[in-house]
């Protein structure tokens, strides 16, 4: 699959159709954005209002994900649809975005605009992305220009989308270009993405009649940085004394290791002495507090439902993360398949989530200890 505007195209190192896993392209982290929620608004924005007859809708599936949908027209000199959020992200350090997406094999745009004083430019940036016709293969949801609707009857199930496939695909910011109503901006200024007010998923370029297009997931990626590294490979060594592929390092506000912990549920006959929990608790008696905020959690693997809501109730402010959930049941470990993104979208005050740190170690210790 590649990533492009019309002048440049990149590879994006994934197999279309294959990749499943957050974080899979080796060497980056990926933090989650929260773009991808049911109580986040998304707002059709289409020709119409230019005389067109394009129209885009948007919606959400039973299991949470964004479903936008319409009919592209080229009438009336119209030709393109759109949905849009308006959403501060501040993305300073980082390289692009990164989807989740299941398309129907056309080309869509993804479209940002960036503050300016306090008010959104007027103009957007934007780069442009393939698809795979992975919806259309599965012969899910056949739209129809005029009757097609959002809802439970024409929209994928749950079932339907924990059962189709899915590809990742990388949106570097060095691809974005400014533009305004389809034309380029030369004097706009470079991209600044660390203050991001609004994100649009559009079609156009003539491609005319249905389109359907599965967002399961928004994020940001970069390279770690050395001291998350660093503290990573400390959560590993607990892991290693622990004998299990879990281990949990919590930093306090300071740069300073407040606690550390592996696995010690059989040991200790206790269900509930997971690493990230006794990290926690030790942390609390370190501080005298209940009240982490401010403090960073490293752990070699996704927190666990349990897990997570400690990591949230105690008020972490950060959690990094190398394996996933799905690389435990991969392994054949026992999980609770709700992801930790899944659980920090429902909290008041969510913590950061980024994905994929040292997530080869970690993986490894999944593998040969599970």
């Amino acid at each position: 699959m590649t990533s492009h505007n019309s002048h440049k195209k990149t590879r994006t190192g994934q197999t279309p159709g294959t990749s499943k896993e957050f974080g899979s392209r080796s060497g980056y982290v990926s933090m989650f954005t929260g773009l991808i929620h049911p109580h986040n608004s998304w707002e059709p924005v289409n020709d119409t209002v230019m005389g067109g007859r394009s129209h885009a809708r948007a919606g959400f599936t039973a299991a949470g994900n964004l479903y936008m949908h319409g009919n592209l027209s080229l009438e009336n000199n119209g030709g393109f649809a759109s949905i849009r959020t308006r959403h501060r992200l501040h993305f300073a350090g980082f390289h692009g975005f990164r989807l989740h997406v299941a398309g129907d094999g056309k080309r869509y745009c993804l479209r940002i605009k960036t503050m300016n004083g306090g008010q959104l430019y007027p103009f957007s940036y934007e780069a442009c992305f393939d698809t795979s016709p992975l919806l259309a293969s599965t012969g899910e949801h056949r739209a129809n220009s005029e009757t097609d609707r959002f809802g439970e009857t024409d929209s994928p199930s749950h079932r339907q989308l924990s059962d189709s496939p899915g590809e990742w695909v990388d949106v570097p910011f060095d691809l974005f270009r400014p533009v305004y109503r389809g034309r380029k901006v030369p004097d706009a200024p470079p991209l600044d993405p660390s203050d991001i007010g609004e994100v649009a998923l559009m079609i156009k370029d003539r491609q005319e009649g249905p389109f359907r297009l599965l967002v399961n997931e928004i994020a940001g990626y970069r390279p770690p940085q050395a001291d998350e590294q660093r503290w990573m490979e400390v959560a590993l060594a607990e892991a290693d004394d622990s004998g299990t592929p879990y281990g949990a390092v919590i930093v306090g506000p300071d740069g300073r290791i407040v606690s550390k912990a592996g696995n010690r549920v059989g040991p200790e006959n206790d269900a509930s002495a997971h690493a990230e929990i006794r990290a926690i608790r030790q942390a609390g008696k370190q501080r005298n507090s209940a009240n982490l905020s401010g403090c960073r959690l490293f752990s070699t693997v996704e927190p666990c439902p349990m897990c997570m809501s400690a990591s949230i109730w105690a008020g972490l402010t950060e959690i990094y993360y190398g394996a996933t959930i799905p690389d435990v049941t991969a392994a054949g470990g026992k999980q609770i398949d709700l992801r930790a993104r899944h659980l920090a979208l429902r909290a008041s005050d969510p913590p950061a989530l980024y994905e994929g740190l040292c997530r080869e170690a970690c993986r490894q210790r999944v593998h040969t200890r599970v």
